[in-house]
């Protein structure tokens, strides 16, 4: 029979059946006369000596017992009591066992793949969070950097030179925190609109930037980025591959050898016209017997909490459906090396794109614009508005101050900066009641977002052609797009 059986007699093996002798590595003959709590765990012991003590037996009573195998090794058994008399008169406990060990396995994965998946929810919301602070601090220490010159009476002195290089070094933290914001937008985004073409050498850059804390102490990273045309993925999931990749070399490799150890991460474009991602590491290697089976699920060998054992399998799966391979080759002691084959896009590849903000500086003198900021952030608000200070500038707190304002037929905003994101009316209401109460100023709306939006928002956008700024904003940036703007509507009213 599948399940272990064992009698015992005072506390001692009189017969193990097969399964038994199994599940414990021990053959029948060495369990007899064998004490059975030297088979338990220590934190188990006092429970079963409970059982072994009793003579009150239930069949519907079982337990959950990590015993030791004669290795060394803990599994984990449910252990059910049978009534003894059916025995005989020697027998004066009866224990039926199934091996539970790959099921707590299991399910301890998926609880660890679970919390990741938590975790990678709340990354997300964090980094909508984080950005509104650092868009007020990154437009203010514009403000002030500029402001800086006009207020000193010596800009020479030393003074103020500190303050200005203090300035600096604040805007370069800043940047700083807004690229890691933006790398955990990418990968904490649920969805995207449309696929690719993407930058394949910006996608491993991301990855890379959110696997370092890992590799740093434990490799050194080398890049040998050959130029390879752009991929029809989505950006996220091509940069969850390299993640994934990048993590398992680095889980591969001890901590404190950064010196000896090396990451590789190197691309090309084959002569099947692909592109070639090639990730390699000088860690141990994957033993023979397991090199065929690296992408299944749960296969790890890291301890539970470390590695998920669903990274490669994960990584797999994306490949396939981007219509890419991903193979494995390695030598036992000399690493490893995974390679990702994606099709390379074509020059007449016509997807959708999200709108990009980066306008070009533009010449000559352009009429002042009347804008209205909507923001539930209040510094995020006054942030901006210092920026655009050249123009006349409305702040309103909420959607529903800002509809209130717009219903006065005589408020005629050049341009409407509005969040996507509020908590009493988000930038879609106030889209809305403005294509319905005021259609002419719907073009003139400008979406701001600070992080991943939901699915809903996701189709709404896709749905519009407004432009959309994220936070936290380049100050020049937006001066450059409002000066622009305000030039193209000067030359339709001028050809009106």
């Amino acid at each position: 029979m599948p399940y272990g059986v064992a009698l015992l007699a005072d506390g001692r093996y009189v017969y193990v059946n097969q399964a038994w002798a199994e599940q414990l590595g021990r053959p029948a003959s060495g369990h007899t006369g064998r004490k059975m709590l030297d088979d338990i765990h220590d934190g188990d012991r006092p429970l079963m000596a409970s059982w072994l003590a009793s003579q009150r037996f239930d069949q519907r009573k079982d337990g959950e017992f990590r015993f030791l195998k004669a290795n060394g090794d803990t599994i984990a058994l449910e252990v059910t009591p049978l009534p003894p008399r059916q025995f005989g008169a020697v027998v004066s406990h009866a224990f039926v066992s199934r091996d539970i060990t790959n099921l707590r396995k299991l399910q301890a994965r998926i609880l660890v793949a679970d919390r990741a998946m938590s975790v990678g929810a709340l990354a997300a919301g964090v980094a909508h969070e984080v950005n509104n602070p650092l868009s007020a601090v990154a437009g203010n220490i514009a403000f002030a950097a500029e402001q800086l010159d006009g207020i000193v009476k010596d800009p020479s002195s030393e003074i103020t030179q500190e303050v200005g290089e203090a300035l600096a070094e604040a805007r370069t933290e800043v940047d700083r925190a807004a690229k890691i914001v933006k790398d955990l937008h990418l990968f904490a985004s649920p969805m995207e609109r449309g696929v690719g073409p993407v930058s394949v050498e910006e996608a491993i850059e991301s990855a890379i930037a959110m696997a370092y804390p890992q590799i740093r102490q434990r490799a050194k990273l080398v890049r040998d980025f050959q130029h390879v045309p752009p991929v029809n993925v989505r950006a996220s999931k091509l940069a969850q591959v390299v993640l994934n990749l990048l993590l398992n070399a680095a889980h591969a490799l001890q901590d404190g050898q950064a010196a000896g150890n090396e990451i590789r991460v190197a691309t090309h474009l084959d002569d099947k016209n692909r592109v070639v991602i090639t990730l390699s590491d000088t860690g141990p290697g994957i033993p023979p017997e397991r090199i065929g089976h690296v992408f299944d699920t749960f296969l790890t060998a890291q301890p539970i909490g470390i590695g998920s054992g669903l990274g490669l399998t994960i990584a797999h799966s994306i490949v396939k459906e981007m219509h890419g391979r991903i193979t494995v080759d390695s030598v036992l002691g000399e690493g490893a090396t995974f390679r990702v084959y994606l099709p390379a896009a074509r020059d007449d590849d016509d997807e959708e794109r999200t709108p990009v903000f980066n306008a070009p500086e533009p010449t000559g003198d352009s009429k002042p614009a009347r804008i209205l900021i909507v923001d539930d952030e209040p510094f995020v608000g006054t942030a901006l508005g210092r920026a655009l200070k050249e123009h006349a500038v409305r702040i309103s707190k909420s959607g529903t101050e800002a509809i209130e304002l717009l219903e006065d037929p005589n408020v005629e905003p050049d341009l409407i900066f509005c969040d996507l994101i509020m908590p009493d009316r988000t930038g879609v209401d106030v889209y809305r009641w403005v294509k319905e109460h005021r259609p002419d100023l719907t073009s003139r709306i400008v979406f701001m977002t600070g992080g991943p939006v939901d699915a809903r928002m996701h189709e709404f956008l896709a749905q519009v052609d407004n432009y959309q700024i994220e936070k936290p904003f380049d100050v020049n940036g937006v001066r450059n797009f409002v000066r622009l703007q305000m030039r193209a509507k000067k030359i339709d009213d001028e050809e009106e």
